[in-house]
């Protein structure tokens, strides 16, 4: 997962980028958005100033190694002066997969934060014609979606049939790491779409020669839909220009909530008070696969945890909320510690102060010249 922040306005970033020889100014030109970084340009695998290889670790022991960075995009050189356009300017952290309630540990513009749970939102695209390179847009502001990489009409061995990729384009201009490829034409038989070949087919078993009485040369097994996880691609047809798609469906990242603090971590019987901040979280209950706290006036039963409740936990932001409890004004947040949550008749919990939301589209609160863009 990538966060990135966007520059607005790039004039106002100079003081966080300085280019020897020249000044950064904003243009008046097409934002960056979505454009990938030159193939021809400079690369530095460290920055002094920037954060390089700095360790850190999970609430479950996991090791992380975390560094950030500065991407610049379609930039260029007027007047001895470069110009960086709306959006080509990015601050940017990257690690491992951050987990919902593992405490992972980031970066931002070198700060530590401790990435704590996220949300998102399911978008639907249907009824668009793509030609090669097109982007069918997957969220309000335009800053990802669905890009057709490439079309293949003449796919050696299949003679009547086409193939074509999708991929999910970033805000950065990258790629998520699955392509979703999907055939269609006259002769290919969908039979991986409808399901009847997942049973196997009615071939006899062993070796044979294709002959014009058995036809065993004669069918394209592909399908017209392609998936991974919960994204995928239904197309009508595919054409040596276009493509007619039926539907595109993945999830967005509409925000994370992060804390500047570490959390206090422990294990915490009936009537245990734990300071956060300016509040205070007292514990009320506990029981074998649960436990009741106040913060301020909210009160709330965490769990129960067991294996239907944390069936789909570390993918639905909405089974998450069983398990945490925020502030009325949202500055502290509390969890069960879902690797161990109850021992000895105490829960084990984990308690976060300063808690920030950090929306897509949103100022970056420690420095409002950058938007927060979180990228999964």
């Amino acid at each position: 997962m990538i966060m990135a922040k966007v520059a607005r306005r790039a004039a106002l970033a100079a003081a966080l980028l300085l280019v020897a020889g020249g000044s950064v100014l904003a243009a008046e030109s097409p934002r960056a958005v979505t454009k990938s970084p030159a193939r021809d340009g400079a690369y530095l695998a460290k920055m002094p100033g920037l954060a390089n290889n700095v360790p850190g670790q999970t609430l479950a022991g996991e090791k992380r190694v975390l560094n950030d960075g500065v991407v610049i995009r379609s930039s260029s050189v007027e007047g001895g002066k470069i110009i960086i356009p709306p959006s080509g300017l990015f601050i940017t952290i990257r690690s491992q997969n951050w987990m919902p309630f593992n405490n992972e540990p980031i970066l931002m513009a070198g700060a530590p934060y401790r990435f704590i749970t996220d949300t998102y939102e399911q978008s639907v695209v249907r009824n668009v014609t793509l030609r090669r390179n097109g982007i069918a847009f997957s969220d309000k502001d335009k800053t990802r979606g669905w890009q057709l990489t490439s079309i293949d009409t003449k796919t050696y061995g299949m003679t009547g049939a086409s193939t074509a990729v999708f991929k999910i384009l970033k805000t950065t201009g990258n790629y998520y790491g699955d392509q979703f490829l999907v055939q269609a034409g006259e002769k290919v038989t969908n039979a991986a779409a409808d399901g009847s070949l997942a049973k196997g087919s009615k071939l006899p078993d062993g070796i044979r020669v294709p002959t014009l009485e058995n036809k065993a040369a004669q069918h394209i097994a592909g399908s017209n839909v392609a998936t991974v996880g919960r994204s995928y691609v239904v197309v009508d047809s595919i054409s040596a220009n276009e493509v007619k798609v039926r539907e595109l469906v993945t999830d967005n990242n509409t925000g994370v909530w992060i804390s500047p603090k570490d959390p206090v971590i422990g294990a915490y019987g009936k009537g245990s008070k734990i300071k956060a901040g300016a509040a205070t979280l007292e514990v009320t209950e506990v029981t074998a696969d649960s436990a009741t706290v106040k913060l301020g006036n909210v009160t709330k039963k965490l769990g129960p945890v067991n294996a239907d409740s944390m069936k789909w936990m570390l993918m639905d932001m909405a089974s998450r909320e069983q398990f945490m409890i925020k502030s009325a004004d949202n500055k502290i947040l509390a969890h069960l510690d879902l690797n161990k949550p109850f021992a000895d008749g105490k829960a084990n919990l984990v308690v976060y102060s300063d808690v920030v939301k950090v929306k897509s589209g949103d100022a970056w609160g420690p420095d409002t010249r950058f938007l927060a863009r979180p990228e999964t």
